[in-house]
């Protein structure tokens, strides 16, 4: 005798099916418009199934992948709707498609105003098969390896990708195994939205959330020090409830019509999380309720209205503006124009020993320092206003760091001016305004940066309230390290012998005698330099058209 189990409609289904008995493994009932089945399971247990979480139907009864992923500020939320922050300044791997082995998408960290904080900066494109690596940044810029892209707002194919531009940003889209990818950048939000056959599945940081954020870390992409861990305390100027009130504008009108397709949480808690710590500059209050709009509309849900409602702008902030690797573009004020902003752990650095450039850099004839463009407009220092002591000499910007170098040498001494310090020779000049006044100098009119030979730049200021600066002296030189003094003498003072001879009287040196050029032994002198003893003087004279230099090159013999 066999028993044969039967699937009974239970309840309102047996109503509905009037209590007809389905053998198992069989359909009950499909809608092919929306993909589902009502079927009788292998255990004789009524289970409904359409098109997977990922996927949407796309009529007679094929379900496709149709999903997205935003990265916007520190946060990601994934093709599941799961959020993640990124608290590094790192590397890491976006997207990766275990079907399509040669796509990678990869996202870059940096930070911005704060320490603290890091932020989307770009995204790269990688195509393995053909070895094409494909940027895009800040400023609506297109790297193609090594070769900015120009682009226009009809489609480009650059190696497969279909690249274009407009008001809003950058998009890339390509066709790989059937599954369509669409990626767009807007300098601080990047939307990736895959379209294809059901069962593709997604790894990244946009897809499997299982790997830990150290497993997608790429380091051939990121810094050494990029995992380092920074503090800053809170901004206490920052209103955490009026934040969390503007963030849940996403579930009012115009909004709330997506909110059902599209879960508004995640979006929510990116915004608050990241605007009750950051300041609500840079387009950045807007940014995240811009990223929801069109996580929507790519789902066909159009937001009309959400721009005036909320005072934002649905085009791409600071799209064609240009900073360097160590800047980012901001406001110069809520709402005003824009400029290149030094970020944070650059800058600190410098604020550290109260510096606006790097160290004095001496050479055996010529001194040039080197000024931080992005810290000069922090003071509102207009570095083309800017002059050595002679107004012919300029500094020179860098295009591409925007830093600023101001520079003299034994041709263009640009009013170099020549003091002695005990065991050494200071050369000293200094960057200022060109309409600067001997006695009154206000702040705003920039200020002064004294420039002494050997030593590192640093601001302090001055009495007046001034932008001074000056340098450290040398650290103390070591054995046959060799110290260039030279000495600048009037046109009526030709006499190279006059000199030495009171050089040499006055360090009591035994009498030697002197040519044009010479290797005088002083190794009797009680002449140190940091606790060293000069050994011997090396003499060599020349005669410029207006003054004549006397070179002096010291050879530290050490007698200890």
């Amino acid at each position: 005798m066999s028993f044969v189990r039967f699937c009974l409609g239970l309840g309102s289904l047996h109503q509905w099916y009037q209590g007809i008995a389905y053998e198992p493994d069989t359909v009950v009932s499909a809608d092919p418009e929306t993909c589902s089945k009502l079927t009788c399971s292998e255990t004789a247990v009524l289970e409904t199934i359409g098109c997977g979480p990922l996927e949407r139907c796309q009529g007679n009864n094929t379900c496709v992948v149709d999903t997205t992923c935003t990265v916007t500020g520190p946060t990601v939320i994934n093709v599941h709707g799961q959020l993640n922050f990124i608290k590094d300044r790192c590397a890491y791997s976006l997207v990766s498609i275990p079907s399509i082995p040669n796509l990678y998408l990869v996202a870059n960290f940096r930070d911005r105003r704060r320490e603290d904080v890091s932020f989307l900066d770009s995204v790269i494109l990688r195509l393995d098969g053909p070895g094409v690596h494909i940027h895009l940044e800040q400023g609506g810029r297109v790297w193609l390896d090594n070769f900015m892209l120009t682009l226009e707002s009809l489609p480009q194919l650059v190696h497969g990708v279909q690249l274009s531009q407009d008001q809003t940003g950058v998009t890339a889209k390509l066709l790989l195994s059937n599954l369509n990818i669409s990626v767009f950048f807007d300098g601080y939000t990047a939307q990736i939205l895959l379209e294809g056959p059901a069962g593709s599945s997604v790894e990244g940081l946009c897809g499997n959330s299982s790997r830990s954020l150290s497993d997608l870390r790429l380091s051939e992409y990121s810094s050494t020090s990029c995992e380092m861990q920074y503090s800053e305390p809170a901004d206490t100027t920052i209103d955490c409830t009026s934040v969390t009130e503007h963030c849940n504008l996403l579930k009012e009108a115009p909004f709330s019509s997506c909110n059902s397709d599209i879960d508004p949480e995640p979006y929510i808690t990116a915004c608050t999380n990241t605007l009750c710590k950051y300041p609500a500059v840079d387009g950045l209050n807007c940014q995240f309720l811009k990223a929801y709009a069109r996580a929507c509309s790519l789902h066909n849900h159009a937001q009309d209205g959400w721009t005036s409602k909320t005072g934002c702008s649905s085009e791409a902030f600071c799209q064609d503006r240009t900073c360097s690797d160590h800047e980012f573009c901001g406001e110069k004020t809520v709402g005003g124009d824009t400029r290149c902003f030094c970020r944070a752990i650059f800058a600190s650095k410098y604020q550290e020993i109260n510096s606006l450039g790097d160290a004095t850099v001496c050479m055996q004839d010529s001194a040039s320092v080197t000024l931080v463009g992005c810290l000069l407009e922090d003071k509102h220092i207009n570095y083309s206003a800017l002059q050595l002591n002679y107004p012919t000499c300029r500094g020179q910007v860098d295009e591409l760091t925007h830093m600023v170098t101001f520079s003299f040498n034994s041709s263009n001494r640009c009013g170099t001016v020549v003091t002695t310090n005990n065991s050494y020779v200071i050369y000293k000049n200094t960057i200022r305004s060109q309409n600067y006044s001997s006695d009154v100098i206000t702040r705003n009119q920039s200020g002064r940066i004294q420039i002494k030979r050997d030593g590192r730049l640093t601001e302090t200021p001055s009495p007046d309230s001034l932008l001074s600066s000056s340098l450290h002296p040398p650290h103390p030189p070591t054995e046959l390290q060799k110290v260039f003094v030279r000495r600048l003498v009037p046109s009526n003072m030709l006499c190279p012998l006059l000199f030495l001879s009171a050089f040499i009287v006055l360090a009591g040196a035994q009498q030697q005698s002197v040519s044009e050029s010479s290797v005088l032994d002083i190794s009797s002198c009680p002449i140190t330099y940091y606790g060293q003893k000069y050994g011997k003087l090396y003499v060599s004279r020349m005669k410029p058209d207006v003054l004549a230099e006397l070179y002096v090159l010291l050879l530290f013999n050490l007698h200890l």
